[in-house]
């Protein structure tokens, strides 16, 4: 466990933001250069600090936690610690949030005022906060925080619409705004029912304590599915993603970077890091519903992308069913499947993030430089998957890992082999279709950017969005650096939830408790994590 001397460094990272909006705060609002460099310079600070998990890192083969807070006492009537840790599995999404905030506090200084600004940083709190928390009850409060900040900011971008202070903000309301604030009040009831409901099985909250001792067979049902309802609806999972359709018309570019790279990634986080290790034996039982609805919304969101006529609409669109590529992966179990979730978050956050950025200018028909023109190519390609950049390397896992696993749900080995063709044609038509969409969009560039003269200079999204560029073609042509960071921390997760699994058979009450599972979807006790065919009874 690398602890930096006992310095509570991830401490610093989560509340820095919410330090420096509080002191925003206390500006005069007539000051707009004040608030705005020191809400861009705290940001950056955190970036900075960030780093220093990256340099610091040590290989650890076991994928043990490090860097980590606590835990210590926060409400100790109800066992709540303070207890925060990074593992290969989160440490990229934290840098990856550290990011992304600078670059979207940059994008929106032209028209964002000091309440947009403030939110934009309590959200980064919220999310890191979220994204580090190893206590259940702490990751609520944080997810929450995130959940309320994005409402603030979906909604300041309905109430500066009438100025026009951004591309495409006339006609704005506040009907996205409220789609999204009833989604996530029915998404914060359930998580909050789970909290309860463990907190009346358990006497804490802590991840390593709930990991060592899972619940029942039946109280894991209801509390696997009220989480997963949750994460569901916040990640945009379909079919839980209708609160996205009317985010993304006219929302302000930083709005748009944070929940289509930001906010949606924390949903399929916390699939992974709580309701497969929390509800292990729930999670492989009803393995094959989560990959058949992920199969389905693959294609539905790859063709509603096609229809789409707006960028925003067609990733948004793209998202979910890339989303729900991501969750045939993490319920496949298989060592590349996770491994290429984790991967693909990050893969996708930074391709998303690059491609709205850089098509801010074009979608109000602005003129785009051949040069920013060359840096909109590198994110589609990205966006698309190819070789060589980052979205290549979480989309090629997922692939390789869903494949290895197979439906048995059926007696006859003919009907479970259709239906392995069946999930391949899924995932191959899912693509193909999000691919075909995002380039009917791309051949609107040049007609757009033909219209009028085009000067050689580098726009000023360009210059923004080099980092993540940047951040692309690093981790596209070193993915082994991310695979040795991760790789480990995902086969101890899959490990503990094997173990999980086994400790809850052994604990079931009676063998009538497993009467009518027997087609297949228990985990088999003789085979290992991570191997062909884990997460199913048919090995290849």
């Amino acid at each position: 466990m690398n602890q930096l001397g006992g310095f509570p460094l991830l401490t610093l990272i989560v509340f820095l933001p919410i330090l420096g909006a509080v002191m925003i705060a206390f500006v005069p609002s007539g000051r707009q250069d004040t608030w705005r460099w020191l809400a861009f310079l705290l940001a950056t600070a955190v970036l900075f600090i960030s780093f220093f998990l990256y340099m610091g890192w040590v290989d650890d083969p076991g994928g043990a936690l490090q860097f980590v807070d606590g835990p210590w006492p926060w409400i100790p009537g109800v066992g709540i610690q303070y207890h925060l840790g990074i593992d290969g599995i989160n440490l990229h999404l934290a840098l990856l949030t550290t990011l992304l905030t600078p670059v979207a506090l940059w994008l929106a200084w032209p028209w964002s005022s000091k309440a947009q600004v403030v939110g934009i940083l309590l959200f980064e709190t919220g999310m890191l906060g979220a994204i580090t928390a190893l206590d259940l009850f702490l990751f609520y409060a944080f997810w929450l925080l995130a959940m309320l900040a994005m409402f603030f900011l979906i909604g300041s971008d309905a109430h500066d619409s009438s100025k026009t202070t951004f591309p495409g903000a006339a006609g704005q309301s506040w009907a996205g705004a409220m789609r999204f604030m009833i989604a996530m009040v029915i998404a914060a009831t359930c998580m909050l029912a789970v909290i309860v409901g463990l907190l009346a099985l358990r006497s804490g909250f802590d991840l390593p304590d709930l990991l060592a001792s899972p619940a029942d067979w039946r109280a894991q049902v209801w509390l696997f599915w009220g989480m997963t309802l949750a994460l569901g609806i916040s990640g945009a999972i379909f079919p839980l993603h209708l609160w996205q359709a009317g985010i993304g018309r006219s929302r302000s570019p930083a709005t748009l970077v944070l929940i289509d790279s930001l906010l949606i990634n924390l949903g399929g986080y916390g699939l992974v890091r709580f309701c497969l290790t929390l509800f292990p034996l729930a999670a492989v039982s009803f393995a094959p519903v989560l990959v058949a609805l992920g199969a389905v919304g693959m294609v539905y969101g790859a063709f509603a992308a096609l229809g789409s006529s707006s960028l925003a609409g067609k990733l948004a669109y793209w998202n979910v069913s890339q989303m729900g590529l991501s969750v045939m992966g993490i319920f496949s179990f298989q060592n590349l499947g996770v491994h290429g979730a984790v991967a693909h978050f990050v893969g996708r956050g930074l391709s998303v993030a690059a491609l709205l950025l850089l098509s801010k200018s074009w979608e109000a028909e602005a003129h785009v430089s051949p040069r920013s023109r060359v840096a909109l190519a590198l994110a589609f390609l990205s966006t698309l998957g190819v070789p060589g950049l980052a979205g290549f390397t979480g989309q090629s896992m997922l692939v390789l890992g869903i494949l290895r696993w197979h439906w048995q749900g059926s007696a006859s080995g003919a009907v479970n082999r259709l239906l392995d063709w069946t999930l391949y044609l899924a995932i191959g038509l899912g693509l193909l279709v999000g691919m075909w969409a995002l380039l009917r969009l791309w051949r609107r560039v040049p007609r757009l950017a033909s219209s009028a003269a085009v000067g050689h200079a580098f726009s000023r999204e360009t210059l923004i969005v080099v980092p993540i560029l940047i951040a692309i073609l690093f981790f596209g042509l070193r993915p082994q650096a991310f695979s040795d960071m991760t790789g480990p921390s995902v086969f101890r997760l899959l490990g503990d939830v094997n173990a999980g699994v086994q400790e809850s058979l052994y604990r079931m009450a009676s063998p009538t408790s497993l009467e009518g599972m027997e087609g297949g979807f228990l985990l088999p006790l003789n085979q290992g994590v991570g191997e062909p065919g884990w997460g199913s009874t048919k090995s290849e």
